[in-house]
């Protein structure tokens, strides 16, 4: 299922990144590649369904895909809140990324910006800064 992929995913970000020779900046790396994996499957809902199973979203037939798609943010921009603290710049900036209008796949999108904090830190060897 996908809560054990996220899981294992998870998991190995965080044995790989628990070393004593882990960088501030590795360390912090894995910390924003787990919160990547946990936001993709929040991502992942709102986008394969209409309403992302959220009571708090009243979809209606008149509504338009822009409509529908500005409301889906809002509330996946309140979901994200109890995983990225919006008190720090980057951390907002990574949901205002996500949240931009030109995104057309939320999910897609994290797992780019996952896979670019894989490739510039987590992949590099501990001299170059890495894990």
């Amino acid at each position: 299922s996908m809560i054990n992929e996220s899981r294992a995913l998870s998991s190995r970000i965080l044995a790989l990144s628990s070393g004593q020779r882990v960088s501030g900046r590795a360390a912090a790396s894995a910390e924003h590649a787990v919160k990547y994996v946990m936001t993709f499957s929040h991502t992942l809902k709102y986008h394969v369904t209409v309403d992302g199973f959220c009571p708090d979203l009243h979809v209606t037939m008149t509504m338009t895909d822009a409509e529908l798609n500005a409301a889906k943010g809002a509330a996946l921009r309140e979901e994200l809140a109890s995983i990225w603290d919006y008190a720090v710049p980057e951390e907002k900036a990574v949901v205002d990324r996500l949240l931009a209008e030109g995104v057309a796949s939320r999910p897609l999108h994290i797992l780019h910006e996952l896979s670019e904090v894989t490739a510039q830190v987590l992949a590099r060897p501990h001299a170059e800064g890495g894990v």
